[in-house]
């Protein structure tokens, strides 16, 4: 079996790698490879550097920028790619099933359907339509993804989502939800570290520096607290967020993106995680948070929501003083906080495990194929 597997528009293997994303991210194609047969060809949006980054037999790269020149006009590149389908066709002549990795760039599986004729599975990790509402973009950007979110479901064989309540919002828009399935994100496996010795006095927390993670408020939030804030991720609130810790007498430690294996090592130091975004997907940093053994405190949302059940296996506050109460009392509920490290386990043993998930993938392709 050929699978082909559709980067995310703009996203190299590289940039995988400089985020500290590769690992987490093939880790199901290499238990899909190496335990099943199937080969998997990666289209990414890179160049040669990207063809040896990839350390399995089964996987093989096909970086866009051999092919094409890419220009320095933003836009100029979304219509560059479109004859990607038509100069690869022969080299492609043997896959099976084209697999997008999210909405985004999921155009050129909708072409390669037609032009390989072969069944497309459009895999998205969050509804990028309705983040781009959330974020108040143009009206053209919006109705772009809405759009493009109309057409990958209808050209596609299955339509994956990562939460009920993506599934539910994009059959509204597609009056349909026939193709859709529900397909969650996952984490290799569940930290041994439970009993170790963990820091107490300061908050975790992993996400890009951008607006949508509400770090700025979070800080100034912890201005009336005792904790103090280390942060995993980099982006362009940078400079902001240490003046904000600055202002407000916050010990902020702000950490570039780590390879993967540094950064699960990262979550068995802290008792507490954080995540203060107004909206998520199905937040893949919970996950590995409940699987570290962490006890887990999260902004309230629908999508939150889905994995956090507040008090039995984390924490949920809806504003700024409800978070307050949560840490001022926390110290003094740790069996609570025992028995909500316990059912996060639980939950992810039931639910979110790569070996579950992968078991999913598999029930897809030979769906799609025999």
């Amino acid at each position: 079996m050929q699978v082909i597997l559709i980067f995310t528009y703009g996203i190299s293997l590289k940039d995988w790698k400089d985020n500290g994303l590769l690992d987490r991210e093939i880790s199901i194609y290499d238990e899909v490879s190496n335990n099943f047969n199937v080969k998997f060809t990666f289209l990414t949006f890179g160049n040669e550097l990207d063809e040896n980054l990839v350390n399995n037999q089964n996987i093989s790269v096909i970086p866009i920028y051999k092919y094409i020149k890419k220009s320095n006009v933003k836009y100029l590149n979304y219509f560059k790619t479109l004859v990607i389908p038509f100069k690869l066709k022969k080299q492609l002549k043997a896959i099976d099933l084209i697999k997008t990795n999210q909405l985004n760039g999921s155009w050129l599986g909708i072409i390669l359907k037609y032009v390989l004729k072969k069944p497309l599975y459009v895999r998205t990790g969050y509804n990028i339509y309705e983040f781009k509402k959330l974020q108040n973009k143009p009206f053209y950007v919006v109705a772009f993804y809405r759009y493009l979110t109309k057409l990958a479901y209808f050209a596609s064989e299955i339509f994956s989502v990562t939460s009920s309540v993506d599934l539910k919002k994009i059959s509204s828009i597609c009056k349909n939800n026939t193709k859709i399935i529900v397909i969650k994100n996952y984490v290799n496996n569940i930290s041994n570290n439970v009993n170790k010795m963990r820091i107490v006095d300061r908050l975790f927390s992993v996400g890009r520096l951008e607006p949508q993670k509400n770090f700025t408020s979070l800080i100034n939030i912890l201005s009336r607290s005792d904790f103090g804030l280390d942060i995993v991720g980099k982006g362009s609130l940078e400079k902001e967020l240490i003046n904000t810790a600055n202002k407000n007498g916050v010990e902020l430690n702000l950490f570039n993106s780590l390879e993967h294996t540094e950064l699960l090592a990262f979550y068995t130091k802290y008792k507490y995680f954080v995540l203060n975004s107004d909206y998520e997907g199905n937040p893949k940093v919970v996950l590995e948070a409940l699987a570290s053994g962490c006890v887990v405190i999260c902004k309230d949302n629908i999508n939150v929501r889905e994995v956090i059940i507040n008090n039995e296996n984390g924490f949920l506050y809806k504003d700024e003083n409800e978070l307050l109460n949560i840490l001022n009392n926390i110290e003094k509920n740790q069996d609570l906080c025992e028995y909500i490290i316990s059912n996060g386990f639980k939950t992810i043993k039931e639910n979110y495990l790569l070996s579950l998930i992968v078991e999913k993938e598999i029930e897809v392709y030979k769906k799609l194929i025999y």
